[in-house]
């Protein structure tokens, strides 16, 4: 993008493109998908990727490469030119420079934190004051919490930063004035990188207002950045200290709650569903499958349609299943690897299940209550795959026998239906 924009110039040895020039050939969905999901495990050492039509690109999916953003921000900030630091923050580089401090490369950080450095030295130098009050205390702040050169951020506070950021870029916004309050009270004391920021607090217990479209507005900037920041362990092992996924699961059968909030909260949970240390936390510390039961009770739904609802059930039973299955096979192939190696026959276990012992029998009785009245294929296939699955993996004659009776019990109405037009077919 810079070196096309600068020779689109007619004078391109004698003038510097601008930031506006630089950004115009940027898509803005592919950047603002790169601040929610940045790549954190690219490296500078990567091999270069295939390049793919621009027909054939998933852009919803798709993001910028750090390693060619970061090195163009890098080299747009050099000591001679003159920029205007407003409009780098607006058009989202000091955004997406902050979500590459929780790379997992080293080098990567390294870059960020170089352009993080140029930033503030332009800042300081800037012509207009609101240039520079906010905005360097803000990367100022940043840098007083860390304890180690190079040190990562955790993606959690990445995300909250960048959320922030967008927050003070819209005076307008219901929140610009808490979230502005908040980052230069903060300024003060060194960040915490061993904690939540305290604003999610604020966001859910401590918001002191009337006005219910402000309070939803609080929770979803809460939500969406929880959902957003949960990219490894460590964000996980965060938030479950400060209590984030039980207070989720009380907020959402709370009547303050609104109905795209609790979509959110469900989003929440299928993404933790997919780390393998987030289905411990919710099978082990929030149990999970109970509060999923009584979620399928008829109780009165509060703007949620029992549609909608199941689906959204569905979609975290099955990225529940599809995690704990994948780390099962994991481990058994790493069983099968070690006793080939040393030659000895791999010992006979005393009982075989997947995950723990009850593990199978509390899935199947969930799924099998979500889709009882469900009239699509793909669902009811996905169920007596799954049962077989956990039935092969289950040694325990006693366990066996009580799955199979609750597989008789909660078996689908339409799976009779669709078994005999699938006969009738053939």
């Amino acid at each position: 993008m810079f070196y096309a924009s600068k020779h689109a110039q007619k004078l391109a040895f004698l003038k510097m493109p601008t930031i506006e020039e630089v950004f115009t050939g940027f898509e803005g969905k592919r950047l603002a998908n790169a601040l929610s999901s940045f790549p954190i495990h690219v490296t500078l050492s990567s091999p270069i990727v295939e390049v793919i039509p621009i027909e054939q690109l998933n852009f919803p999916t798709a993001t910028y490469d750090p390693r060619f953003l970061l090195s163009m921000f890098y080299h747009f900030l050099s000591g001679h030119a003159i920029i205007m630091c407003h409009k780098f923050i607006d058009y989202g580089a000091l955004s997406y420079t902050i979500a590459a401090l929780s790379s997992f490369c080293p080098r990567i950080r390294e870059l960020a934190y170089q352009v993080l450095h140029r930033l503030h030295h332009h800042l300081e130098c800037a012509n207009y004051p609101q240039d520079r009050q906010l905005w360097t205390g803000l990367i100022e702040h940043i840098r007083s919490g860390l304890t180690e050169a190079n040190q990562r951020i955790e993606s959690v506070h990445t995300v909250f930063l960048v959320r922030a950021i967008e927050v003070l870029l819209k005076p307008l916004s219901p929140l610009f004035s808490s979230v502005r309050q908040f980052i230069i009270s903060r300024q003060l004391r060194p960040y915490n990188y061993r904690s939540l920021p305290m604003f999610y607090r604020i966001c859910l217990h401590l918001v002191s207002t009337s006005n219910m479209q402000t309070y939803a507005a609080f929770h979803k900037f809460a939500l969406s950045w929880i959902n957003d920041g949960l990219r490894s362990a460590a964000d996980v092992r965060l938030c479950h200290r400060k209590g984030v996924f039980s207070d989720l699961l009380l907020l959402y059968n709370s009547p303050l709650c609104a109905a795209e909030n609790r979509t959110l909260i469900m989003q929440v949970l299928t993404t933790l569903a997919q780390l393998p240390e987030g289905v411990q936390v919710l099978c082990f510390d929030c149990a999970i499958f109970a509060w999923l039961k009584h979620q399928l009770m008829s109780v009165p739904a509060i703007d949620v349609s029992q549609s909608t609802k199941k689906s959204l059930l569905y979609s975290l039973v099955s990225t529940l299943w599809e995690t704990v299955y994948r780390v099962h096979l994991k481990k058994e192939e790493a069983a099968m690897a070690s006793s080939g190696d040393s030659g000895e026959e791999s010992p006979v276990a005393t009982e075989r299940y997947i995950f723990y012992r009850a593990f199978g029998y509390e899935l199947i009785d969930v799924l099998g209550r979500i889709v009882y009245k469900s009239t699509e294929k793909r669902r009811i296939d996905r169920y007596v795959e799954v049962c077989d699955t956990v039935l092969q993996n289950t040694s325990n004659e006693l366990t066996c026998f009580q799955i199979k009776q609750n597989i008789c019990y909660n078996l689908p109405a339409q799976l009779e239906t669709m078994l005999s037009t699938s006969n009738g077919g053939k």
